[in-house]
This record gives structure tokens, sequence and C-alpha cells, in this order.
């Protein structure tokens, strides 16, 4: 009889341990097959989705990592521009835990900082040419974290199902096992 509630994984793990032991002694050779790949393919499913879990958490961390050093970048050039009385744009604060925004937000400043050298003698031009090389690195860092973070992403969901689905089969081999013993009872 089929289960009417969810297991978690070490039920179903201690189920099929349970079962395989049982189809040794037993010496159910056609079941303890299917239990054994049911075991091998939650094991292997497990190891792929976690590992590209794990893969995707860094690549989170990594892209807070670009966009933090990029948002440092940004508000000491932004320092320097004050400094100089020049009003930097854009305004306000710009938190490096939005990166699109943060882009946006140094496109601007890059841009500003550009047309400096030519409207005003205040700023040297090769501080603004330095600025800029330092702002456009530090994008391209983020821009590269991103699509890296969008790959993991892509490679999380594309083995997470496959997870999924060999959990249920082990489920559905540890449930046949236990129908034929109440069956034998």
């Amino acid at each position: 009889m089929p289960r009417s509630n969810t297991l978690n994984f070490f039920q179903i793990e201690n189920g099929l341990r349970h079962a395989r032991e049982s189809c040794k002694d037993s010496g159910s050779g056609e079941l303890l097959r299917q239990l054994d790949e049911a075991a091998f393919v939650l094991e292997q499913a497990s190891a792929r989705a976690d590992s590209a879990y794990l893969a995707w958490r860094e690549a989170i961390r990594l892209r807070l990592l670009a966009a933090k050093r990029l948002g440092l970048r940004f508000d000491g050039i932004r320092a320097e521009l004050a400094e100089l009385d020049v009003p930097a744009q854009p305004r306000g604060r710009v938190s490096y835990w939005q990166p699109e925004l943060l882009l946006d937000a140094v496109q601007r400043l890059c841009e500003q900082v550009q047309a400096l050298p030519s409207s005003e003698n205040l700023v040297d031009s090769e501080d603004s040419i330095q600025w800029n090389k330092a702002l456009e690195s530090g994008a391209e860092e983020l821009r590269a974290a991103l699509r890296h973070e969008e790959r993991c992403v892509e490679d999380y969901r594309r083995v997470a199902p496959l997870r999924r689905i060999a959990f249920a089969r082990a489920q559905d081999a540890v449930d046949d096992f236990e129908a034929l013993t109440q069956d034998e009872e």
C-alpha cells in the first residue's frame, strides 16, 4: 500500500538500506537488483544536484564580492569628485546587492567622468582615464560574475528535477518491497 504522507530523504535512504539488507538475507535477487539500482540512481542524482547547488551558491558569493569591489570603486571616485567640488552623478546611495542598479549608476558616472576633462579644468585628464578604466574593469568583472551565476542557476534547474525523479523511484522501490513483505506475512 503506497504511503499517504511525504517522506524525507533520510527516511527513503534508511528504507532502501533496510530493504536491501532484508533482500540479501532472503535471497530476493530481482527485488535486490531493483533496490540497488534505485539507491545508485538516487545517490548519483543527489550528488549532481548538490554539486550544482553549491556551484550556484559560490557564484552568488563571487557576484556579491565583484559588486562590492565595484561599489567601493564607485564610492571612492564619487568621494574624489566631491573633494574637487564636482557633484557626481547619480546622487544618493547605490547598493552593491542590486547589481543592475549599480551597473546603471556606474555607466552614468563613467559618462560624467569622460565629459569632465573637456568641460572643466578641475579634473586632470589622466585621473579621468584611470577612473574610467577602474569603473569599466569593475563593471565587466560584475557582468562576468552575473553571467556565471546565471549559468550555474540554469545548471541547477536542469539537474534538480533528476533528484526528485530518483527520489520518487527510490520511494516506489521501498513501497514495492514493503508490499511484498506484507503479502508474505
